[in-house]
């Protein structure tokens, strides 16, 4: 699909038209870049992303990411990463789905900042209303919206019944 603008817009980033991408993980920068103006993956072996958290590309193919600074225990490899995409447009309302998961969201003013030029990406905290999310929320708000996308799922195919003569 064609990637025309992506921007960055309190803690949601907005793709083209009416698509909203927004991380349920504590981010600590944001970077979006045009295809003219490089390849997202430079900047990301770098550790760093683009200074721009709004592009326009009029071939289609602008790119952006996320940034995350991660503490990993002892042998660990990985820590889950949850993103929420609502594939019928629009944004999603955090609050109701954590809500919804029962997961006791605590609201806190939050906003994702682009990087410095040249430099690493920073946790901050600014002015920007938002939902801070605690150690495990995101996780529990997937694994509820999985849970009631599927009993949907399971209700609009129904059990099947066949008739034979």
């Amino acid at each position: 699909a064609r990637v025309d603008s992506i921007s960055l817009q309190g803690s949601s980033v907005h793709v083209t038209g009416n698509k909203f991408v927004r991380s349920l993980a504590s981010v600590s920068g944001f970077g979006a870049v045009a295809f003219d103006d490089g390849n997202i993956v430079d900047w990301l072996r770098t550790g760093k992303v683009p200074t721009s958290i709004s592009v326009t590309d009029r071939t289609g193919h602008a790119s952006a990411a996320f940034a995350y600074q991660l503490e990993l225990g002892p042998h660990a490899t990985s820590s889950p990463i949850d993103l929420a995409v609502p594939l019928h447009g629009g944004d999603l309302n955090l609050a109701q789905l954590l809500s919804a998961a029962g997961s006791g969201y605590a609201a806190a003013p939050t906003q994702v900042v682009a990087a410095q030029p040249g430099a690493t990406p920073e946790p901050s905290v600014a002015s920007a209303p938002g939902i801070t999310l605690l150690p495990g929320q995101g996780e529990r708000a997937v694994s509820s919206q999985l849970e009631k996308t599927a009993a949907e799922w399971r209700e609009k195919m129904g059990p099947v019944s066949i008739t034979l003569p």
